[in-house]
């Protein structure tokens, strides 16, 4: 009696949430635990901590890792997006980067942030995009001047507006 009790519990649960997760109609099957999703809503700057996707627990030259987003348009209407990126190197750590859209490459060489322009993206209502940050940590001369507790910030800028259709 518990059981089936339980059974009928978790088949509300899931009947009542599933609403909530939909609301916009936008399909989901692609995006999994793995990405982080940035909504547009005019310029936001989001904090991101790329290295939770390393493989090893210390960073150091020769460390690689990728990490996943995905920008939302949860509006009715085509925005139009830029997408920038901020970094905190004060110890000048050699990291560069690939990055893919919706898995097209936009750059195949290893670039650095400042090198990368995501410009003028436009997004269809309730439409995501996918992001996939690739990054390496290159060796070079300065890396035996970083200390033990240096760190790496990194911000992914967007900025999004409406446009006017026709």
């Amino acid at each position: 009696m518990k059981k089936i009790l339980l059974i009928v519990i978790i088949i509300l649960l899931v009947l009542l949430l599933l609403p909530i997760y939909n609301k916009h109609n936008i399909s989901y099957e692609k995006i999994s635990n793995n990405y982080d999703i940035y909504k547009l809503k005019g310029k936001t700057n989001n904090n991101v901590d790329i290295f939770n996707s390393s493989k090893n627990d210390v960073i150091a030259p020769g460390s690689t890792g990728i990490y996943h987003f995905n920008v939302q348009n949860n509006t009715k209407d085509l925005l139009e997006y830029n997408l920038s990126f901020k970094e905190d190197n004060k110890y000048n750590i050699n990291i560069k980067y690939r990055i893919k859209l919706n898995d097209k490459p936009i750059t195949n060489d290893w670039s650095y942030l400042k090198d990368i322009k995501l410009k003028k993206n436009k997004l269809d209502s309730y439409k995501y995009d996918l992001y996939e940050l690739e990054w390496k940590w290159f060796d070079s001369n300065n890396d035996s001047n970083i200390e033990e507790d240096s760190f790496y910030k990194l911000n992914i800028i967007t900025e999004s507006n409406g446009v006017k259709k026709k």
